[in-house]
């Protein structure tokens, strides 16, 4: 598992080149297996319209240390939903855009 090395402000770290950072993708599910798939707002800086493969992205807060409170936080604040279960999928994927 890689370690933090520091932190820097959003418009520094998503760009053409972005560096390689901590940050994590929601899939929220309903009880029936119904998965809800969200369009990023106009208004965001990064990729303002696009619908995006996953229910939320964001990174975790400095201080954070759970992956899993995160992921619950994002799901409450930006969707206003409060997860019932969270799996860690693919806890150690990492990967750079094209």
């Amino acid at each position: 598992m890689a370690r933090r090395s520091g932190t820097r402000p959003k418009r520094y770290v998503h760009h053409r080149y972005t560096p390689l950072h901590l940050a994590f993708s929601c899939y929220l599910f309903d009880r029936a297996g119904r998965f809800l798939l969200t369009r990023r707002a106009y208004a965001k800086r990064t990729w303002p319209g696009v619908v995006i493969r996953t229910s939320c992205c964001a990174t975790p807060h400095p201080t954070s240390r759970c992956i899993r409170r995160s992921g619950a936080g994002v799901s409450a604040r930006s969707l206003g939903m409060n997860p019932l279960d969270i799996k860690l999928v693919l806890p150690s994927f990492s990967y750079r855009p094209p």
